[in-house]
């Protein structure tokens, strides 16, 4: 009798299949992360200078396509591809927010695809469109989203240019609120602190006022004002430049955050009292509280005098700093501005903006960083560009 061919068994065949599928999934995440990768590469590269619109370009169609990768993995692989899509949309929408005209003219060249006569590239998600302003900020949805920020810092610790652009980010979905501010500002601490390593690696061949510079860039990064001071007062010391006077207003302006978010920490507790007294209607509960409003305001008056000192010397070194550069240096100028807002001076800060916003361009990361800062804060005082 002939005997049939054996039938492939159909186990075995699913193995495969599965195998070949997790292969697969697998191979798109990796293709996906290197993508990634290299576009973090180029921004990092371009972040202390103009960029260059060619390369500026060739990174976001490395993140268009890493993007288009990974929204086809949350079908399947949610976990994964979600933290590697947290970061590629921050980065994504740094390139795109900062892209120039001669960026923009690139890209509108279209991506190419990973190389000459390959496969066209998978279609990018388009980016969605900006949301007007509200009078009504959803607060909670601003706090959840600061919130989320934290937790990519703890996850990517030591990974700074990433973190900042995540910040930028968060910044951007929370306009309109304080939450919008303070993301900004955590943005700008990832950026000192990712610039302070890029220096340290260049220390060495610098004159020695500027290596003084990077010395007290790297103690202010890791949040030792006073050393930075001290390093930055040695510099000018030898070379009385815009540039020291700068990183001297940003340690004074530190310390007057650092005593003014202590200052609101020990009065935040008699905000509620005076609320809760309000409330109860209570007359004697009332003038009770008032009385014990004013001790307390009696005690952190030095506290409150030390923030206004701060801020004070911050604002005489920007000064100094802009006057050295004849009236030219985009951060100097801006945090003068800043300071007039934190000092209580609204109205002048929104005209100092308004020249500020009007009069530059940033030119790297850095300034970027700034410009956008004071953007922020010129129109949440009320100000239209």
């Amino acid at each position: 009798m002939r005997t049939q061919p054996a039938r492939p068994c159909l186990l075995a065949l699913l193995l495969c299949a599965a195998l070949a599928s997790a292969f697969a999934r697998a191979a798109s995440l990796d293709e996906a992360r290197a993508l990634k990768d290299e576009a973090a590469r180029i921004l990092r590269d371009q972040a202390a200078t103009s960029a260059d619109p060619k390369l500026y370009a060739h990174a976001v169609f490395k993140l268009q396509r890493a993007e288009a990768l990974l929204d086809e993995l949350l079908k399947t692989q949610p976990q994964a591809a979600e933290p590697l899509l947290e970061e590629v949309t921050a980065s994504l929408f740094w390139a795109r927010r900062f892209a120039n005209v001669n960026v923009i003219r690139e890209l509108e060249r279209g991506d190419p695809g990973p190389g000459a006569g390959t496969a066209p590239p998978p279609p990018a998600r388009p980016e969605p469109p900006k949301p007007a302003p509200q009078a009504g900020v959803d607060l909670a949805a601003a706090e959840k989203a600061y919130k989320k920020g934290e937790e990519f810092e703890r996850a990517r610790a030591g990974e700074d240019h990433a973190v900042a652009l995540k910040w930028f980010q968060v910044a951007d979905e929370t306009q309109g609120t304080d939450w919008s501010l303070r993301a900004l500002s955590r943005a700008n601490e990832a950026q000192a602190r990712f610039k302070a390593r890029q220096e340290a690696a260049q220390a060495a061949e610098l004159a020695p006022d500027a290596k003084l510079i990077v010395e007290g860039n790297a103690l202010f990064a890791a949040q030792k004002y006073a050393e930075a001071l001290d390093k930055f007062a040695a510099a000018q010391s030898l070379k009385n430049t815009p540039l020291v006077h700068q990183r001297l207003g940003h340690t004074h302006l530190k310390l007057g955050y650092l005593g003014r978010d202590k200052y609101a920490e020990q009065y935040r507790p008699m905000l509620q009292k005076i609320a809760d007294a309000k409330r109860s209607g209570n007359q004697a509960q009332m003038q009770a509280v008032y009385k014990e409003n004013l001790q307390l305001l009696q005690r952190l008056r030095p506290l409150e005098n030390e923030v206004i000192g701060s801020y004070v010397k911050a604002a005489e070194e920007f000064q100094r700093g802009l006057d050295l550069a004849n009236g030219k240096n985009l951060d100097c100028e801006c945090h003068v501005a800043i300071l007039q807002f934190e000092r209580k001076n609204r109205t002048r800060a929104l005209q100092l903006l308004a020249v500020a916003l009007k009069k530059y361009t940033p030119a790297n990361d850095e300034e970027r960083a700034v410009y956008e800062y004071s953007k922020s804060l010129y129109e949440r005082l009320g100000g239209k560009l």
